[in-house]
């Protein structure tokens, strides 16, 4: 993760109308990505935290009035999520953290299960395509895991319990792979396929055409997990029907072998269908996927690799504060964050030729803020901090502190 410091001096202004149009939220993410692709953090404002701080207000670590920004009190909520859970405690939402609190089981799908397939099949516990869909495969594997280090929750779905010994287990990491217990990741590709319902009361559905593996109703369940690419013939005999072996090599096979030999030439067309339609969007998607999951590897274990402070270029700046209330001020800053709604929002004021607006930066004792204003008098290496109480911005005075710059647009 690049970062970046800065220097201020001044006094800023928070003027209203002729700046709105002059920066963005530094906070917004891909609206492209699904969630746990990005890294989340204080300051980001986007659909995404609104999933998160839901998975939080459900487990009671924040109020119900769920918001789309990240703010101290999300931080918070999952610092403690982290460490009620045994996980990284950072308060950023990374894919270890969304994972964990998404509590994955049969039937999810996207980017967070893929990353689950793939860590699985790194310690030997998964070893079919790595297809982003939870299902029996997948499943048999999250249990096999949790019976293996003996964890209490319910198997076959992966919760908080699973992500602590899954990612920061020595135990993991000396039975595992080479690769060992990994870093925390921040962001993920999606590959968005679909989904079949394996359980026979659903056998019916037929919704979607991308089962991990399917076996007839009248089959061992022991033939399932062994199987796989060859579980598609075995139920086409148990089901008597000539037409799963010819469809076998199609996403259809696996849906069809749950189905009633009635049903399954109908079900082999659509579940083709949707196969090919997700594979085609998949294939589109792919290089950009894999080019921002490669940042977000690089950037998450560069914020692991630390303790507890800010990793990155950081420079001594002079720094002043203001408020929203000054003679003149519209309290709404030049990237249209408006102050004297949020008057614990921390933003600080900067020269966007040293710090780009929108830039998330941690200032020495003042916290993690948002580059959000700009100011007249703010030029070169100086900052400006906003304050809520004028008379802490006074007592503030003139300051060098160190910047340093934790993610930018």
């Amino acid at each position: 993760m690049k970062k970046y410091s800065f220097k201020s001096l001044g006094i800023s202004t928070v003027a209203a109308g002729a700046i709105l149009f002059a920066g963005g939220n530094a906070a917004s993410a891909d609206e492209s990505a699904e969630l746990g692709e990005q890294l989340l953090f204080e300051g980001k404002d986007h659909s995404h935290v609104a999933e998160l701080n839901e998975l939080l207000a459900e487990q009671d670590y924040l109020d119900t009035d769920v918001e789309s920004t990240y703010t101290s009190e999300t931080t918070e909520a999952v610092r403690s999520f982290q460490e009620d859970n045994n996980l990284l405690v950072d308060g950023l939402a990374g894919i270890q953290t969304i994972g964990a609190a998404s509590e994955l089981s049969k039937g999810d799908t996207g980017y967070l299960v893929e990353e689950l397939q793939e860590k699985l099949a790194s310690l030997g516990y998964y070893d079919y395509k790595v297809d982003g869909i939870f299902g029996p495969i997948t499943e048999d594997a999250v249990a096999s895991f949790q019976d293996e280090y003996d964890i209490e929750a319910d198997s076959g779905v992966a919760g908080p319990q699973m992500y602590a010994q899954l990612y920061y287990s020595a135990e993991v990491a000396e039975n595992g792979s080479s690769e060992g217990v990994e870093a925390p990741e921040n962001v993920e590709e999606p590959v968005e396929e679909e989904t079949a319902s394996e359980d026979s009361e659903e056998a019916a559905e037929e919704e979607t055409a991308a089962e991990e593996e399917t076996v007839s109703e009248e089959e061992e369940a022991a033939e399932q997990a062994a199987a796989e690419e060859e579980a598609a013939a075995e139920a086409a005999a148990a089901e008597e029907e000539a037409e799963q072996a010819a469809a076998e090599e199609e996403a259809a096979a696996e849906a069809a072998a749950e189905e009633e030999a009635a049903e399954q030439a109908a079900a082999e067309e659509a579940a083709a269908a949707e196969e090919a339609a997700a594979e085609e969007e998949a294939e589109q998607a792919a290089a950009e996927e894999e080019a921002a999951a490669e940042e977000a590897v690089e950037e998450e274990e560069d914020v692991q690799s630390t303790s507890s402070e800010p990793e990155g270029e950081t420079l001594n700046v002079e720094a002043t504060a203001y408020t929203a209330f000054c003679n003149g001020c519209s309290g709404v800053t030049a990237t249209g964050i408006d102050l004297r709604s949020n008057p614990n929002q921390k933003v600080i004021a900067v020269d966007p030729n040293v710090i780009p607006l929108g830039s998330t930066v941690h200032v020495e004792g003042y916290g993690t803020a948002v580059a959000g204003d700009t100011g007249g008098a703010i030029k070169g290496n100086k900052i400006d901090l906003f304050m809520p109480e004028r008379s802490d911005a006074v007592n503030f005075g003139r300051q060098n502190l160190e910047v340093t710059i934790v993610d930018t647009p």
